[in-house]
Formats: C-alpha cells, structure tokens, sequence
C-alpha cells in the first residue's frame, strides 16, 4: 500500500539551488507538482507534456517566464 504522505526536509529544499533560484510564484507552483507528483505512476515522476504540466498549475499568465525555473528541477519521463 503506498503512503498517504511523502516526507518534506527542509535543509533539503533551502540546500537546492534550482529552488532558490526559482520566483516564489515558481517555488509555490514547483511544491504543487511535488504533491502531484506523488500520485503519478510512476511514483515521483512528471510527464514531459508541457501543456498537461501548464493545465495542473491553472494555466498561469507568466507560465513562459516560470517554466524553466520550474522545470530544471525536474527529470522528465
């Protein structure tokens, strides 16, 4: 049975420097992919469908200024 949480560590998050590169716009959008992630199969992974991605973030209005910043934390599969 999978975990109904995943762990969140903080030195962790503030330690990656693709994080705190990112718009705090960014870091709240990228936090949504993380739970979002969790529930994909497989575990962990997003899709490398940029506008399924774009559509789960609200279509936002910025989404080619975010982008990269958002993306370049994550291996696309």
């Amino acid at each position: 049975m999978k975990s109904p949480a995943f762990q969140f560590y903080p030195k962790q998050w503030l330690g990656d420097d693709k994080v705190l590169a990112m718009d705090w716009d960014a870091r709240a959008m990228h936090m949504h992919l993380m739970c979002i992630a969790w529930q994909q199969s497989p575990p962990c992974t997003l899709p490398d469908d940029d506008g399924m991605i774009r559509r789960w973030l609200g279509n936002p209005k910025k989404w080619e200024v975010l982008k990269n910043q958002i993306l370049a934390a994550w291996k696309m599969v």
